[in-house]
């Protein structure tokens, strides 16, 4: 399923959003502020998103930027009553894939998120080994199109074993590579230990995180 992340403070609009949205299959996570839309993106990832630029609480250009901070590949759709040249070429730089002025018609809006999305499915950086798909983009792990949910620093760690199948792979490297003050020598064996649990229980046959002793770790095929 397709996941939507709807930001918009008026009843109307939003309302009217969420029912187009969901009557073409999408799941749809309609937020009224910008303090709500990211704590949604922060626990969460989306497909795409459709934001409104005047919130309640702030300015929709604060979401842009801090989706962009964390890398976000996400695609953006700007909505906005503004029709100064300046807001639209602000909301570019920051990374919008599209921009749609007040009042807009809900066949055109439709038009630009099956574009959208479209564009962000053939752009998708995916990686394969034993079973799992990794896109890279999205932050997602699937094995036999069920998804294994993954923290964010498992999903690091398992992104690097997956560049590189059958290299050995010491704790340094994860360190220097993820390059976060959260990842540190002794919690390199939990997070690991988290990823084989949740590869286990995922019904992963064939593939195994092995302890290579006083060097470091590989992912390898059984």
């Amino acid at each position: 399923m397709i996941n939507i992340l709807l930001v918009e403070d008026d009843p109307i609009i939003g309302r009217g959003l969420e029912i187009n949205l969901k009557s073409m299959d999408y799941n749809v996570f309609w937020k009224k502020t910008l303090k709500e839309a990211i704590y949604h993106e922060t626990h969460n990832i989306s497909d795409l998103v459709i934001l409104d630029l005047n919130l309640p609480d702030g300015n929709g250009f604060s979401f842009c930027e801090a989706m962009r901070n964390k890398k976000s590949k996400t695609p953006i759709i700007i909505l906005t009553a503004s029709i100064e040249e300046e807001v639209a070429v602000k909301s570019f730089e920051l990374g919008a894939r599209d921009y749609v002025r007040k009042p807009f018609g809900n066949q055109e809006l439709m038009a630009r998120v099956k574009s959208s999305l479209s564009i962000a499915q053939n752009n998708e950086e995916k990686l394969r080994f034993g079973g799992l798909t990794m896109v890279v983009n999205r932050r997602t792990v699937y094995f036999d199109k069920v998804e294994i949910k993954l923290k964010n620093k498992e999903f690091d760690i398992l992104k690097i074993f997956l560049e590189r199948p059958g290299h050995i792979i010491s704790r340094e490297q994860f360190i220097e590579e993820i390059g976060s003050h959260e990842i540190l020598d002794r919690t390199i064996d939990s997070h690991l230990s988290h990823i084989r649990s949740k590869i286990k229980k995922s019904g992963v046959n064939g593939v195994k995180i092995k302890s290579v002793y006083g060097v470091g770790y590989k992912i390898e095929k059984e």
